[in-house]
């Protein structure tokens, strides 16, 4: 009988062609970061004409160098890509207020205002007004953000404590389990439930960012359980976002 716990398809990843300690990636990172800022800041060249070849160099370097420590690996692809990508988008912003003659874009965007508009325009809320058409304060703002970080401990400490026990020892005995049985769907739903109480952890750094700037911080997960239609459910898991 065949394992049910090995993959149905394995398909194997090709290695890096380096795989670099964490300071001397750090530096090349960094490095690319104001290769980014000088491009997109400091030339006038259109960023439609660079646009696609810059995108590829980007997927490319995580196949080309990758720290030794795979732990590290996902956020040594996502950030750079973070960066470029709102990057882009923040100097493209700034560039549009100079050619409407804003007289507080008259300069070139400095390296500094260019990573504080990547902070701003990838991480915080559009406005701090509330549905009944007050403004949150500065402090609101900040208080905010610690309550946030309390609700996320508990729903940490719920899953923890409550949703763990009763899980399955070994998870690859889910493998041995029919999917629409059932059991199958009862292990299934609280192994979602214990997956969506780890990833609210995102959320503490987000929050430690906005008691720090005093920024309102898009919640990446705000109670998505509660969803009543697969719109509020990519609201509530994504952020509330306009387009969304």
């Amino acid at each position: 009988m065949k394992d049910p716990s090995k993959p149905l398809i394995n398909i194997s990843v090709p290695e890096p062609l380096l795989s670099l300690d964490i300071l001397p990636l750090v530096i090349i990172y960094v490095t690319g970061v104001l290769f980014d800022y000088y491009l997109y800041c400091r030339t006038s060249i259109s960023y439609e004409k660079y646009k696609n070849w810059h995108r590829l160099l980007h997927v490319s370097i995580p196949f080309l160098i990758a720290p030794k420590n795979r732990s590290v690996y996902t956020p040594f692809i996502a950030f750079p890509w973070f960066v470029a990508s709102v990057g882009a988008y923040a100097s493209q912003k700034y560039k549009h207020r100079q050619l409407k003659g804003d007289i507080s874009a008259s300069t070139p965007q400095s390296l500094s205002s260019w990573l504080k508009s990547i902070g701003v325009d990838g991480f915080a809320q559009r406005s701090d007004r509330q549905p009944d058409g007050t403004t949150l304060t500065n402090k609101q703002v900040r208080m905010e953000g610690v309550k946030r970080i309390i609700q996320v401990v508990f729903v940490m400490a719920f899953g923890s404590h409550f949703i763990t026990p009763l899980l399955l020892q070994d998870p690859a005995t889910m493998f041995t389990i029919p999917w629409y049985s059932a059991q199958g769907i009862y292990y299934g739903f609280l192994m979602g439930v214990k997956g969506y109480t780890l990833m609210v952890s995102n959320d503490i750094l987000s929050s430690i960012c906005q008691i720090v700037t005093g920024y309102r911080v898009l919640e990446v997960f705000n109670k998505p359980l509660l969803s009543t239609s697969s719109l509020t459910a990519a609201q509530r898991n994504f952020g509330d976002i306009d387009g969304i």
